[in-house]
């Protein structure tokens, strides 16, 4: 942490860090690069005007891909195909809002989940790849393990500007509808647990306030949890929403690798493997822990 003591009037240089960065790294990007991830899957489950009001279980909205999800699709091709992630840089005020403070929200989740009683440690993860699907995968935000180093639960962390963003994520309990449902969902997969706990922190007056603070975003902590309320929901993994996320990362990944070895139009390329599915359903392995 920066020191606040000034010695011949030259402020000492915030102390370095040995804590090695897991997300947002050049490794990181490179590790999620041409593959399905969790942040992404919502736009991988979206459906076409048909399905969308049909549940889960029913095969036909597994086959209704919506337009967000095809242009995923060709997003992931791409990438594969040329190699190069396209980085899109800081992003808006709010997006670096969220990386600045981040700190802080886990300091104050570790308390906020004591006091609710949940046991473990917090420990800070990277992006880990689905057992038997390496080109899919979640980066959790931290994952819950106890004594023995077993993974209890994942943890999902999200910061609001505003308070539209924070309705959309806590007005009603988080269902398949919810911006991050699918996401949570991938990170249990991933982790193979039943539980996340999802943390929403209230929006600050104002976002510049954190975005633009020169020097330790922590002597920032006791004002962050003074205006910045936080809310955990405890989501468990939901089995039919899972299996219909795993099938469609396999109907997916067999059209990206027979465009990239076949060549010619990724759009008839990703009917083709939907029409296979659709007549040979018994290749979609049922997911199963």
């Amino acid at each position: 942490m920066e020191k606040s003591k000034i010695v011949l009037n030259i402020q000492k240089a915030p102390k370095k860090s040995n804590k090695k960065e897991l997300q947002r790294t050049d490794e990181w990007q490179k590790k999620r690069m041409g593959r399905f991830t969790a942040s992404q899957f919502k736009n991988l489950m979206s459906c076409s005007s048909k399905v969308s009001r049909k549940p889960w279980d029913d095969i036909e909205k597994l086959f209704g891909f919506g337009t967000s999800s095809i242009k995923y699709l060709y997003e992931n091709a791409m990438e594969r195909k040329t190699q190069r992630y396209i980085d899109t840089g800081k992003g808006t005020a709010a997006m670096q809002y969220g990386t600045r403070v981040e700190p802080l929200i886990q300091k104050a989740a570790k308390r906020q989940l004591k006091k609710i009683g949940v046991v473990g440690k917090l420990k800070e993860v990277g992006f880990k790849e689905f057992e038997g699907l390496p080109n899919a995968g979640a980066s959790s935000d931290s994952i819950i393990v106890n004594k023995k180093k077993q993974t209890l639960a994942s943890v999902e962390i999200k910061t609001c500007s505003s308070w539209g963003t924070h309705f959309d994520r806590t007005f009603e309990e988080i269902t398949d509808k919810s911006i991050d449902f699918w996401q949570i969902q991938a990170q249990m997969i991933a982790w193979k647990v039943d539980l996340c706990y999802y943390i929403v922190a209230e929006p600050p007056a104002d976002i510049r306030k954190y975005v633009y603070h020169d020097g330790d975003i922590m002597d920032l902590y006791d004002d962050f949890v003074a205006e910045c309320g936080i809310s955990i929901q405890v989501i468990k993994a939901s089995k039919i929403h899972q299996d219909s996320l795993i099938k469609r990362i396999i109907i997916a990944e067999k059209c990206l690798t027979d465009w990239l070895n076949m060549g010619g139009n990724l759009k008839e390329t990703f009917d083709d493997t939907v029409k296979h599915f659709q007549e040979n359903t018994d290749l979609l392995k049922v997911f199963s822990k």
